[in-house]
């Protein structure tokens, strides 16, 4: 007649208690590691932010040889990114500092990040937006090469020459050219923000509660 095996030992409470207090420093390790990045990421639109508004002239950078130190909030490693930026973009690379916030706030909620898709909607649509700003004529506001940078001027050029032909000298070009080209340029931002109309409904949905919190009680009122 066959014996039964005798039962394997059940692990001690003492063991039970260490594999879990493992289990919970793995995950804690993660929720920090992650929040971290997400700072990281966030943290790198507002140095961008102070950067550009920072930005002055007279600081050391790549067109300018000076002595003097920077006086950008960012030191003189912002003073160059801040330069090379207007220089190329003007004022609507400011729409870049957004999309980093957001993206900082997702990897720190860990939620997915379109990178692709934030990246290449947001640079679309700060080209957009400069060649407006140049199809305007705004005023450089302190930018180093317009308010639209290079890529503004490009639209001023393109405009002026058009406006050379007899059949558009009384059309102001680069005005219409710019009419078009600002909402693109919004909306590719919008796009590349990949905030679904859910979270804008949410959102707009917990302002109201915020400004009119009675308004939960009324299921059938519009604030």
């Amino acid at each position: 007649m066959a014996t039964r095996a005798a039962p394997a030992p059940k692990p001690s409470a003492m063991a039970a208690r260490l594999a879990q207090l493992r289990v919970a420093l793995a995950l804690a390790a993660r929720v920090v590691a992650r929040v971290a990045a997400g700072l990281a990421v966030a943290l790198i639109g507002v140095a961008l932010a102070l950067a550009l508004l920072s930005y002055s002239p007279a600081d050391p950078s790549f067109n300018t040889a000076t002595a003097r130190a920077a006086g950008n909030w960012m030191g003189g490693i912002g003073a160059h990114v801040a330069d090379i930026l207007l220089q190329l973009a003007g004022w609507p690379v400011l729409m870049l500092c957004p999309p980093l916030l957001l993206a900082g706030w997702r990897v720190a909620q860990d939620e997915p990040v379109p990178v692709a898709r934030m990246a290449g909607g947001s640079a679309a649509g700060v080209a957009l937006l400069s060649l407006a700003a140049g199809g305007f004529g705004l005023s450089d506001m302190g930018a180093p090469a317009g308010a639209g940078g290079l890529i503004g001027q490009l639209l001023a050029v393109a405009a002026s020459a058009a406006e050379a032909i007899p059949e558009l000298a009384d059309v102001s070009v680069g005005v219409v050219l710019a009419i078009l080209l600002a909402p693109l340029g919004l909306a590719s931002l919008a796009w590349g923000s990949a905030i679904s109309r859910e979270a804008v409904g949410e959102a707009i949905a917990s302002g109201q509660r915020l400004w009119n919190p009675e308004a939960e009680t009324e299921p059938g009122s519009i604030v």
